[in-house]
Order: structure tokens, then C-alpha cells, then sequence
């Protein structure tokens, strides 16, 4: 597959000796066959500290080096001083078609649960964010798929899965995607802006309400995604998006920070504007909070998709959110 500017990416989660780290190294082989290039990211508690392959790193950090890298013919390793966030080593995997990422249970990120009874009967992370249920048990939790816990059907739904998000044909003789839920049935994309979530210095509090809001309307949301204040990469991000979704809204970006861009990138994106469904939007903020008067959110449309831009303050999505799928729910093409 070819890759993306920036790379999907999906959390493999579960309770404690569930077996992600087992499932995620069997679908490795399998995921390169589909030529999938995959990257892993994973966290732990604390990294044991101990020479780097030809330079002692701990004793350079401790004499003030901000961090220090060695490589050779086939690899390379960096150690730096200081937290960094999952999207900071997903942004390193530029050349990766699909980077899984063991844990995050609390993340925004698409998500495979393990459910392993009796070690876990249910998911620990927040279901309106999962994909699947991987289990050996028979289950049917939450209204997502169920797949056994074997690499091959779930390497199977990943690259089903990895398509769909790029708006790729499906090969001949694919099943059908599963079909959306009852109601307007449109396909939504939500991507949060916010350099300090993507930096990890703070959780993207925004993301998931709207995702909540969006599934509790019947929409089916196909991709969620945290990106930096970064015109070029958002528009980029924008325009794939449209291939995939009916509704695109971007959450923060669109207040009066130097850096704040989603308006910029959206219309960047965008072929014509909706300025009538942004002005109903800023209205009915403004009956909430005097913060409207500053917002420069717009609304345009692509390839027969909407972009709206919401802001980041999760306590006015749920509102905005109605007016704005009361506008969308009317129009089956944009």
C-alpha cells in the first residue's frame, strides 16, 4: 500500500495479560505479506537505563547532552531527555502505511480491545472509540465487530479497515463493510487540532465528545485524528478525508492565536463555501458563551463532503453538534 503524509494509526488495548504484545507481534508477518508497512509504538513505566550500541547515553545525558543518537548501515536509535506524546513517534513513521500502538486504553485513537474472560469480560477504554472486539470468548459487546482472537481474521479487518480510511476500491470478491446504524447513516471523520494535545501536554478533552455526540446520532464515524496547528499537513489531512467521509469537522484551531489555522486549512481544502451553516453555528454558540464573537470556524464543501470547523471547548459540541447534524441530516449530497 501506498503510504499517507501522516500514517493511521490504531491502539491495541486490553486489560493487564490479555495478550496484546503477542497479538500485535503475529500480525506483523501477516501485515507485511498485505505489503502494509507497519510500525509499533509502545510505552512503558520506565526505560532501564544502560549504554546505547557504540555511545554510553545515560552518562551524555547526564552531562547535559539534550539527547544523543547512533545508527549504523540498518538502524538507528535516538535517546532524548523529557516526556514525549504517542503522536510524536507516529509523526517519525512518515514512510509507515499503519502504526499499532500497544495500550493507550484512554486515548483518542481508533481502538482493538482484547476481552479475555476471566481476565477482562468487557472493554477498558471508551467504547465509542473502538473498532473491533478481539476475543476467544462468544461475545457481542457494544455494537462493533467481533473477531477472533487469531491474527489472521484481525490482520484481515486491519487491512479492510486501512482501505476504507483511503477511500480505496475494495479488492473483488471483499465483503461488503458492515452498514452504518440506523438513522442519518452518513460517514463522519473527526479530527482534533491542538499542538499542546498532539505534544501530550494536556488529553484532547474535545475529540471524543464529538465522537460520543456523532454515534449517539446514528452517523457512523470512520476516522478520528489528532494533528498540530500545521496549515499544510491539516489541509493535506483534510482532502484524504474527504474521500472516505460525508461530514468532516476539525474540533480547535479556529480562535486568534498566531497559530491557529483550521479555518485556513479548511478552506484551503474546500471548493465552495456554506458561509450560511457557519453563521448558524457562531449564533447558536453565542447564546452560550460571549467566546463566538471571536471565532473564525467556516464551513465548506469537497468532493461532496462538509468541512465544519467546531471549536475545542467541549462543553459547547453537544449543542453546536445538534444544530450542525439537523443541517447535515437534510442533505443526503453536499
Amino acid at each position: 500500500m501506498r503510504s499517507a503524509s501522516v500514517p493511521r494509526a490504531v491502539a491495541v488495548c486490553g486489560a493487564p495479560g490479555v495478550g496484546k504484545s503477542a497479538l500485535i507481534e503475529g500480525l506483523l508477518p501477516l501485515l507485511r505479506a498485505a505489503r502494509i508497512r507497519t510500525a509499533v509504538v509502545r510505552r512503558t513505566k520506565a526505560l532501564a537505563p544502560g549504554p546505547l550500541p557504540g555511545a554510553e547515553a545515560d552518562r551524555l545525558l547526564a552531562a547535559g547532552a539534550l539527547g544523543c543518537a547512533v545508527y549504523d548501515e540498518r538502524r538507528s536509535l535516538v535517546v532524548r531527555q523529557g516526556r514525549a506524546a504517542e503522536s510524536h513517534f507516529i509523526s517519525q513513521f512518515r514512510d509507515a502505511d499503519l502504526v499499532l500502538l500497544e495500550g493507550f486504553d484512554h486515548s483518542f485513537w481508533p481502538k482493538l480491545e482484547l476481552v479475555r474472560p476471566p481476565v477482562s469480560d468487557r472493554a477498558v477504554c471508551d467504547p465509542s472509540t473502538l473498532l473491533a472486539v478481539v476475543t476467544d470468548a462468544p461475545l457481542s459487546l457494544y455494537g462493533v465487530p467481533t473477531l477472533p482472537l487469531s491474527p489472521g481474521p484481525v490482520s484481515a479487518f486491519l487491512t479492510g479497515w486501512l482501505r476504507r480510511q483511503r477511500g480505496e476500491p475494495e479488492p473483488a470478491g471483499a465483503p461488503p463493510a458492515a452498514p452504518a446504524p440506523a438513522g442519518r447513516g452518513g460517514r463522519a471523520a473527526v479530527l482534533s487540532v491542538s499542538d499542546a494535545a498532539y505534544a501530550g501536554e494536556r488529553p484532547d478533552a474535545a475529540g471524543p465528545v464529538a465522537v460520543r455526540c456523532l454515534n449517539g446520532a446514528g452517523w457512523r464515524v470512520v476516522s478520528t485524528g489528532l494533528l498540530p496547528c500545521d496549515r499544510a499537513m491539516l489541509g493535506a489531512e483534510l482532502r484524504r478525508l474527504c474521500g472516505g467521509a460525508d461530514l468532516v469537522i476539525t474540533v480547535g484551531g479556529c480562535g486568534l492565536s498566531r497559530w491557529d489555522c483550521a479555518p485556513e486549512a479548511a478552506c484551503d481544502a474546500g471548493e465552495r463555501a456554506v458561509p450560511g451553516l457557519s453563521a448558524a453555528l457562531r449564533a447558536g454558540w453565542l447564546a452560550l458563551s460571549q467566546n463566538a464573537v471571536l471565532d473564525r470556524g467556516t464551513a465548506v464543501i469537497r468532493d461532496g463532503a462538509l468541512i465544519v470547523n467546531l471549536p475545542g471547548d467541549p462543553a459547547v459540541l453537544p449543542a453546536l453538534l445538534e444544530t450542525l447534524l439537523a443541517a447535515a441530516g437534510d442533505n443526503a449530497v453536499f
